[in-house]
């Protein structure tokens, strides 16, 4: 289901998404886009296996763990399929 996942997200992926630009500016671009939800993984992030998720017109939702964000996004995807 992973696999799925990252399949339909490649789909979707913002444009310049690993660009060399800085993170606020790509935060930017993806609210004026309406980038509905984003997954930031920074230095900090990464040495704690978690993700900083952020939800277009709510902001910064914290840090969580990859695993629990994952299946967060997962949920949400199944409930609007349904």
């Amino acid at each position: 289901m992973l696999a799925n996942l990252c399949g339909a997200m490649k789909k979707y992926e913002a444009p310049n998404a690993f660009s060399a630009d800085k993170i606020n500016g790509k935060i930017q671009r993806a609210e004026q886009m309406k980038v509905h939800t984003m997954f930031l993984v920074g230095k900090r992030d990464m040495e704690a296996d978690a993700v900083s998720v952020r939800v277009h017109g709510k902001g910064n939702l914290s840090a969580k763990p990859r695993g629990e964000a994952i299946a967060e996004i997962l949920l949400s995807i199944k409930g609007r399929c349904a």
